[in-house]
């Protein structure tokens, strides 16, 4: 194996800027949560796909043109997952998504039930950035114990998201204007406490540099 290609949900199919703005974003968040030490550090790269059909088909044509990387989906959950395998929840209406022969659930990832979800879960870094106005007030709760934010529902993390910054220096929350932005500066160590898919998402990568 010589690399490691995740096909991700996000960006615009026709915004060059937005599109290196995500991979950018995403690489970062990566290499600043991965706990792994080993000197075996693969390549990864990141391809934003625009919507999650795209990332899907993207993914099934990398099995073919990329046999000897290790390739991954990424991509919203969109509702809650009851499904032990991912790749099942995407089977599921109204996703409707193939699992390409030969990829396994180490393939599949999910972000529940959206990639908000990662970025509310650290408040201080969201202060940073939308700097006055920001009204932490707006963003969700969660459980004291467990801390999941893969409780919160889509519609509630982009509705808290947009009201918690409408007032903010720093403009209304907006995904691809603001979301590759927040992917850098998040801490992702937070993330992975509070989401435990993306913590899944975290173990398969550090397992593949042992």
């Amino acid at each position: 194996m010589k690399e490691i290609r995740i096909y991700f949900e996000g960006g615009k199919e026709d915004d060059e800027d937005i599109i290196d703005e995500f991979q950018k974003g995403l690489i970062k968040f990566i290499k600043t949560g991965n706990k792994h030490r080993s000197k075996r550090k693969l390549k990864i790269e990141a391809i934003p796909c625009g919507p999650r059909s795209k990332a899907h088909m993207s993914f099934i044509n990398a099995i073919i043109d990329h046999p000897d990387s290790f390739n991954i989906l990424l991509v919203d959950s969109e509702r809650p997952v009851t499904k032990s395998s991912p790749w099942q929840h995407l089977r599921e209406i109204p996703d409707r998504m193939e699992t390409p022969q030969g990829a396994t659930d180490k393939q599949c990832h999910l972000m529940v039930e959206a990639m908000e979800a990662w970025i509310i879960t650290d408040v201080e870094s969201l202060k940073l950035f939308y700097e006055q106005g920001f009204n932490e007030k707006e963003i969700p709760v969660t459980d004291n114990v467990t801390n999941d934010v893969e409780k919160i529902s889509k519609a509630k993390l982009l509705k808290s998201l947009e009201e918690a910054t409408i007032k903010s220096k720093g403009k209304k929350y907006h995904k691809t204007r603001h979301a590759p932005k927040l992917l850098q500066i998040i801490d992702p160590l937070i993330v992975r406490e509070k989401a435990s898919y993306c913590e899944r998402f975290f173990k398969t990568i550090e397992g593949l540099e042992v």
